[in-house]
């Protein structure tokens, strides 16, 4: 986002946010005159789903800020959307230049660092968030541990633990968080970072643990939370219960993509194909900007043949999200598939500068890129050239 004169819009809207807030292998087809593979259905295999918050492991800045650009839930997107009467103030007072020199509160200040995080300079969002917690501090009139309680001791704690953790220092960030849940257990944001993180650490069982108190205690209910509970109880092994709350979300959140998209990975962990692809078809019809529903969605018209229709969408989705690995990887599935070869190794190619050697397709791609060349080397060999004496 550029924040230019109208910085206080924008400000206003994150306060918002603040305040309210494989294992089987892939077949290949083993002739030397077809170098096509089979899209099984362990394609699936893959992330469905991107964190509230990523925590890359990297400490080079730009790489931290593209780890950072990963598509944004539902849920956290409505954050962003300023209330009725916030787009009226703003409206009624938008020409009064006093609204624009007004002096900055701590939320604002604390909103600010949300940018700090979003490009990647955590110590700038550590020192703010820092600065204005020492400042509070000093105008006490609670409890140390009764302040994780009050705005807007919570949000500058709160960004401060997600700067911490983006830092590696997942020690003072967990001991913040955890303050947060007990002493700020009726706050939605703080179970979506918590649970995001142990789900992260693959602590399904505490991630289990974080979104069930979170949909219990909050009055307010969040789809987030319901995909959380349905991630961990997956993650556990426990899939009658995962399906438990997907049926219980889907009637209360009947037009959520994010809904939808869990609901057939679930169906297809069970293998219930049909159903799941109708759910992935349903997830796109409603957000078709995320790249792990396109994805989804992509791979079940490749089942179903529709090459052009799955075309049309991978394109799509690469154009809104180009730093996405796996959306890469399909459409070199697909154009491999559709015998145009070229396209397909450059597709895993550009794969392969995304992704890393943990990927369970990493292994495959660099398998069947190095027999389309020697392919291409064989080609090229048996082609007759003429020879200098040939006639003109």
């Amino acid at each position: 986002m550029k924040i230019k004169n109208k910085i206080f819009i924008w400000i206003i809207v994150f306060i918002f946010f603040i305040s309210c807030t494989s294992s089987k292998h892939i077949e290949e087809l083993e002739d030397n005159n077809n170098t096509e593979f089979q899209a099984e259905s362990d394609l699936l295999n893959l992330p469905y789903y991107s964190p509230f918050f990523y925590y890359p492991e990297s400490t080079i800045r730009s790489q931290r800020k593209l780890a950072s650009d990963k598509f944004t839930p539902y849920d956290i997107l409505n954050y962003l959307k300023p209330k009725t009467e916030t787009e009226k103030l703003l409206e009624d007072n938008f020409l009064d230049p006093e609204l624009f020199k007004s002096i900055p509160s701590n939320l604002d200040v604390i909103a600010s660092t949300i940018h700090d995080l979003q490009r990647g300079d955590t110590q700038k969002a550590i020192e703010k968030n820092k600065n204005i917690l020492n400042n509070l501090e000093r105008n006490r009139t609670k409890t140390l541990n009764e302040d994780y309680g009050v705005s807007p001791f919570r949000e500058a704690s709160l960004i401060l633990a997600i700067a911490y953790l983006q830092e590696g220092d997942e020690n003072q960030a967990i001991q913040i968080l955890e303050k947060l849940v007990t002493y700020s257990n009726t706050w939605s944001p703080i179970y979506m970072v918590l649970g995001d993180y142990y789900y992260n650490k693959k602590a399904y069982s505490l991630s289990l643990n974080v979104a069930t108190k979170g949909i219990d205690k909050c009055n307010e209910k969040l789809s987030y939370l319901y995909v959380l509970q349905t991630k961990s109880f997956r993650g556990v092994g426990d899939i009658i219960r995962a399906k438990q709350t997907l049926n219980r979300a889907l009637v209360l959140f009947p037009k959520n993509g994010d809904i939808e998209l869990w609901s057939g990975i679930i169906d297809y962990d069970q293998k219930d194909y049909d159903s799941a692809c109708k759910h992935f078809n349903a997830a796109y019809e409603l957000n078709f900007m995320n790249p792990y529903i396109a994805h989804n969605y992509s791979y079940c018209l490749i089942k179903s043949n529709q090459y052009d229709l799955a075309n049309e969408v991978l394109m799509k989705a690469i154009t809104n999200s180009p730093s996405q690995a796996h959306l890469y990887f399909l459409n070199g599935v697909l154009e491999n598939l559709r015998h145009n070869f070229y396209a397909a190794q450059k597709s895993w190619q550009t794969y392969l500068s995304l992704a890393d050697d943990t990927d369970p397709n990493y292994k495959t791609v660099i398998f069947k890129l190095s027999q389309m060349e020697l392919n291409e080397k064989d080609s090229t060999e048996e082609l007759v050239y003429p020879s200098s004496s040939s006639p003109k």
